[in-house]
């Protein structure tokens, strides 16, 4: 059994691949865990020892020093004397010598020929490897799609087809991107195609909402293609992991930013700290996608950058967490809206937040049983869930399909449809409207003028859609949209509460903090978009090359991911509060 590797070369990422960092004379160990694919500098576990100092031969003795130099020093005379213009064979080498010269007038010696056999069978892999275009699949082309076509055709070895039902999208694409090809269609309606699309392919992206990705992870089982997604890994994928297994395939979710960039960042700090070998006693994380702060004005305090429906919906989500060794549950229906906690970490952004699904299932995936506190949430500007909360009073954030909004009602408006939500017969006068509006929101005027101002007592026409939410998503979209010139915020805190094998308490701040740009990638578009274009890349290389459900859990995965987001200008900053 292999028990430790002494590394005498010390060169990184070189001849030991695993060996991404030097020891030193005071730590001269490190312990490799094949396994996990983690390097941690305690010795207890399992795994490989590593020794590999840099500067280890200014350690030795000074005997060591004087043999070694009284042993060389019979040769020093033959080698200054030499002339390495002139064939081996007609130099006057001793045998011992002759035996260490590798290369002489520019060609390898006899012992040392197999270097040139090594760099030949490297170099035939990597034509092999590079020979023909690595083909990739883009399913939707919304708003994360610019920056992971912008990092992937920076390799002009792969090549893109994106597939999506927005036409005009399409175009600019192409015409913005090289080696990008597109094809129009509705990929959850024409399920033949997309197989068909499917097999052509090496990988697929799927950047469709996440109702749609079982549908494209069987195809991708179908014909054995590794698949990226931004999203959560739903109960629906997990059911899928043994045939994706048996597929012998590598299926990426939660590559995004909230999920995604936060596991990262809370895996990379947790696993530093289990290093020194302290436990997690708290971990709380809160993130969301704003518009920044001086376009901000407007009732929600909020504007969309990526799906308006899936914003609405996560409003009346079911919610888990811990709390001080409590599990706390939140039912389905809007209650979540009255679980919202003022944020103060960045005083003058006035946040506030709530909790984000199921947090305590993360414990064992994140390595945290031992945590007393496990809650991830979501980031909005104070007064949004007051606002969303009057529009689940009037059932509009309702997801089941809808007799009001039939297709014989295609020209129903909005202030037709809220009578019938209050209850009263239209036509309506606007004053007897409003005032039935205002009774069915408890009297709330906040609430009110949010209806109001976007226009919902009015004669705008309801767009066509299967639910009352989805009309709403559509409505919203067109009225809160980015204008011109206007740029978006991301705001994640991670706050984890460590215990030391002293006994004293230490607090880890994680803050990232992004902008969208006023002429490029909005900041939802960035974070979203780079993480999942750096995971396609390096599935695409072998660098990721596990087979199953992945998520970015392990050091192997999270590290280069959140090196290379560093590199796009994505940055967050740490720092510690230590309590006595």
């Amino acid at each position: 059994r292999l028990i430790a590797i002494c590394d005498i070369s010390a060169d990184t990422g070189g001849s030991i691949e695993f060996m991404t960092e030097c020891t030193t004379i005071d730590n001269p160990f490190c312990m490799y865990d094949a396994d996990q694919h983690i390097t941690h500098d305690s010795v207890e576990g399992s795994g490989i020892l590593m020794c590999s100092i840099d500067n280890l031969p200014a350690q030795l003795p000074i005997e060591a020093t004087e043999y070694f130099g009284d042993m060389l020093f019979p040769y020093i005379e033959e080698m200054l004397l030499s002339d390495g213009s002139e064939p081996l064979e007609s130099q006057n080498y001793s045998p011992v010598v002759r035996d260490a010269v590798i290369a002489s007038n520019g060609s390898l010696t006899p012992k040392f020929e197999y270097i040139q056999k090594l760099r030949e069978n490297r170099e035939h892999a990597q034509s092999l490897k590079m020979g023909d275009k690595k083909k990739v699949l883009l399913l939707g082309s919304g708003y994360v799609s610019g920056p992971v076509l912008e990092y992937l055709t920076r390799d002009s070895n792969i090549s893109i087809t994106v597939a999506s039902i927005m036409k005009e999208q399409l175009e600019q694409l192409t015409k913005k991107y090289r080696n990008v090809t597109s094809v129009h269609m509705d990929v959850v309606k024409h399920e033949e195609k997309l197989s068909s699309l499917v097999k052509k392919h090496d990988l697929v992206i799927s950047l469709l909402p996440y109702s749609a990705h079982p549908l494209v992870a069987k195809k991708c089982i179908d014909s054995k293609v590794n698949l990226v997604t931004a999203s959560y890994l739903t109960p629906a994928m997990k059911d899928l992991q043994e045939i994706v297994e048996a597929a012998g395939i590598t299926v990426i979710s939660e590559m995004g930013l909230d999920p995604g960039l936060d596991h990262m960042l809370a895996k990379e700090c947790i696993d530093k700290a289990k290093e020194v070998g302290a436990t997690v006693v708290s971990y709380t994380s809160f993130c969301g996608g704003l518009p920044a702060p001086e376009h901000s004005d407007n009732p929600l305090r909020y504007k969309f950058s990526w799906s308006p429906q899936g914003v609405l919906l996560n409003t009346v989500q079911s919610a888990t967490y811990l709390k001080n060794g409590e599990i706390i549950n939140i039912p389905a229906g809007g209650a979540l809206l009255d679980s919202v906690t003022p944020m103060d970490f960045f005083p003058g952004l006035n946040l506030e937040g709530f909790p984000n699904r199921d947090s305590t299932k993360y414990a064992e995936p994140y390595g945290i049983q031992t945590a007393h506190t496990l809650l991830r949430g979501t980031l909005r500007y104070e007064g949004y869930s007051k606002t969303m909360g009057g529009f689940v009073k009037l059932g509009l954030i309702n997801p089941d399909p809808s007799p009001l909004l039939s297709s014989t009602t295609s020209s129903l408006t909005w202030k037709e449809l809220m009578c019938k939500l209050v209850g009263i017969q239209p036509p309506a006068e606007y004053n007897v409207l409003k005032e039935a509006v205002f009774s069915k929101l408890e009297k709330n005027k906040s609430q009110l003028e949010a209806v109001e101002w976007l226009g919902l007592l009015g004669d705008e026409p309801v767009p066509a859609a299967d639910s009352i939410v989805g009309a709403l998503a559509k409505h919203m979209e067109m009225k809160l949209p980015f204008g011109t010139g206007e740029r978006d915020m991301i705001v994640m805190r991670n706050e984890i509460g460590l215990r030391h094998p002293s006994g004293h308490l230490e607090d880890k701040f994680i803050d990232l903090v992004v902008y969208g740009d006023n002429k490029g990638y909005s900041a939802m578009a960035k974070t979203v978009g780079y993480p999942t274009a750096i995971a396609a890349k390096m599935v695409l290389d072998g660098e990721i090359d596990a087979k199953g459900m992945v998520i970015p859990l392990t050091k192997n995965v999270y590290g280069p991911i959140l090196e290379r987001v560093r590199a796009e200008g994505i940055m967050y900053s740490t720092r510690s509060v230590i309590k006595q």
